[in-house]
């Protein structure tokens, strides 16, 4: 087995749109889908809108999910 090089901790992480600040009403939505940070919203009048979502952070605390070991060619050597 190599040894490790790296190691890196995983963890989960959420982004959350309050449609209330947002000022939309749910019963105005068509269809909605996420694309990388950002909500894309489909309304029923047939306009799109899309709101970005770049001030959550990722919770050290609570959200952590495990640990991977890597060697030095990123080869994963062991895991949690």
């Amino acid at each position: 087995m190599n040894k490790p090089k790296y190691i890196e901790a995983k963890y989960e992480s959420f982004l959350t749109w309050d449609l209330d600040e947002l000022g939309i009403n749910y019963n105005d939505i068509e269809d909605y889908q996420i694309n990388h940070t950002s909500l894309v919203v489909e309304f029923k009048d047939g306009t799109t809108k899309e709101y970005d979502n770049w001030g959550s952070e990722v919770d050290y605390k609570h959200g952590y999910i495990g640990v991977n070991a890597f060697d030095k060619d990123w080869e994963k050597v062991s895991d949690e």
